[in-house]
């Protein structure tokens, strides 16, 4: 019967160490939606000011963004003009709230402070944001990312 609790003991050892190391190195929902939002504007702010061509950043979104939001994008990108934004200088995820987690999708509301620099002057702007995430393969990528219309 002692040869039999080792056979049991060792597949036990491994399933545990298995889900103890499974989420060691992954990132929290605040810090990998911060992280693809920065990758986003940093890809959008380039394109928009001649830094790397179009097809290039079309090429860079696909690799964080998928469809609706990749089809919104890329649509905004070939059809705005040069110079048309305001630089993004930073931002802060203020709040996030995870509303939902449905099969392969994350759905947040979230807070967002933008740190704007126009023309003449710095500014700061927040915005309560409709967020999805959609996981892909062992990532996950956004899917839609829509200011909420709030009325005061």
């Amino acid at each position: 019967m002692k040869r039999y609790g080792n056979l049991f003991l060792f597949p036990f050892i491994i399933i545990i160490s298995i889900t103890f190391f499974f989420g060691y190195g992954s990132k929290s929902n605040p810090e990998m939606l911060k992280e693809l939002l920065m990758e986003r504007t940093s890809i959008l702010q380039q394109a928009y000011y001649g830094q790397i061509r179009t097809d290039k950043a079309e090429s860079r979104l696909a690799q964080i963004e998928t469809q609706p939001l990749l089809g919104t994008d890329i649509h905004t990108l070939r059809n705005s003009e040069p110079m048309e934004m305001d630089l993004v200088v930073g931002m802060e995820i203020k709040s996030l709230k995870q509303i939902k987690k449905f099969y392969r999708y994350l759905t947040f509301r979230s807070e967002i402070t933008w740190y704007m620099k126009g023309m003449n002057t710095t500014y700061s702007q927040t915005v309560d944001y409709h967020v999805v995430l959609q996981s892909v393969g062992s990532n996950y990528k956004l899917s839609e990312f829509n200011p909420i219309q709030t009325f005061k």
